[in-house]
């Protein structure tokens, strides 16, 4: 049997995807299918809790050493193509220089430290 928090999770997964709206009609035809509508009302409640990790995936988070001034942030979601986003810089004391990024899951790693390891990987090819 099928739960409400796996069908909550489907449907936040769905969401994120560009043609969400079939993906979500064909979700419901199977829950009308199986006749699980009575499972609704807690699939409801499983994706309020889900939506603080949802709005989380769409948010750009921005590790550095100091502190990005506009200008500096404005390049960072230029490269990583996150638009108008809202962003979150963190303070990482671990990053000597650069930047890493996090958005939709996808890690950027533009830090100093990285940059050294790839260069000394090509190197010893």
């Amino acid at each position: 049997m099928i739960s409400s928090r796996t069908l909550a999770k489907t449907f936040v997964e769905l969401s994120k995807k560009t043609d969400s709206e079939k993906g979500i009609n064909k979700l419901l035809n199977y829950i009308f299918k199986k006749n699980l509508v009575g499972l609704l009302p807690q699939v409801v409640n499983h994706i309020k809790t889900l939506e603080p990790v949802h709005s989380e995936y769409n948010t750009l988070h921005v590790y550095t050493r100091f502190p990005l001034g506009l200008s500096e942030l404005a390049e960072v979601k230029k490269i990583t193509k996150s638009g108008d986003i809202q962003a979150k810089q963190h303070i990482d004391e671990s990053v000597i220089g650069g930047f890493s990024a996090e958005y939709k899951g996808n890690l950027y790693d533009g830090t100093l430290g990285n940059q050294v390891t790839r260069l000394r990987s090509m190197l010893l090819r």
